[in-house]
């Protein structure tokens, strides 16, 4: 099966191979993960961005820690003037969890 940007997904549960492993390409983890096709790539895979609900509690605690140390870096790295000059809408700063993963691993969201 093909799957097109913005196709909701979920990351099918195996157990990760040795070799997988070794080569960083699945992680047990992924497995129940949902998220969306955000591109796919030339050798069949596909990037997915990740739901941050569907994270393991540890996963998502520490993601957010991240986000507000960039967000806060970010802001550092602007003037004080243009911070002042940011709305509220602006100032939101989110980064994605993002994991390129084979077209096997994967299944159409409910």
């Amino acid at each position: 099966m093909s799957f097109k940007i913005g196709d909701k997904v979920k990351i099918k549960a195996r157990e990760a191979t040795p070799q997988e492993f070794e080569d960083k390409t699945y992680y047990n983890f992924f497995g129940g993960l949902t998220g969306v096709v955000a591109k796919d790539a030339i050798d069949g895979s596909y990037v997915i961005n990740i739901d941050r609900e569907s994270l393991p509690s540890d996963f998502l605690v520490r993601h957010k820690e991240i986000e507000k140390l960039e967000k806060e870096r970010w802001l550092s790295g602007l003037s004080e003037e243009n911070r002042r000059s940011l709305t509220a809408e602006q100032k939101q700063y989110h980064l994605d969890y993002k994991l390129l993963v084979k077209e096997a691993d994967l299944e159409l969201a409910e």
